[in-house]
């Protein structure tokens, strides 16, 4: 099972990731650090858009995903696209 964001530690962590997700175009309500409603469900549906599992978690593998998109190596699919 991969790790998902949740401790306190990883609070920059999820700062990161919601970044990354505005940057990708979706609408990041407040970059906070926090796995609050919003960024659970904008996480399934990049999720949803990129043909991975749904389980709308924040997790190292999903950063890794992004990562990987925003580098060139994978398709990231804005939402709406």
């Amino acid at each position: 099972m991969p790790k998902v964001l949740l401790v306190e530690d990883d609070n920059n962590l999820r700062e990161i990731f919601q970044m990354r997700l505005q940057a990708e175009g979706y609408s990041v309500a407040k970059i906070d650090g926090k796995a609050g409603m919003n960024t659970r469900a904008l996480v399934g549906a990049y999720q949803k858009a990129n043909g991975l599992k749904v389980d709308c978690w924040p997790s190292e593998a999903l950063l890794a995903h992004i990562r990987k998109a925003e580098a060139g190596k994978d398709t990231a699919t804005p939402p709406g696209k």
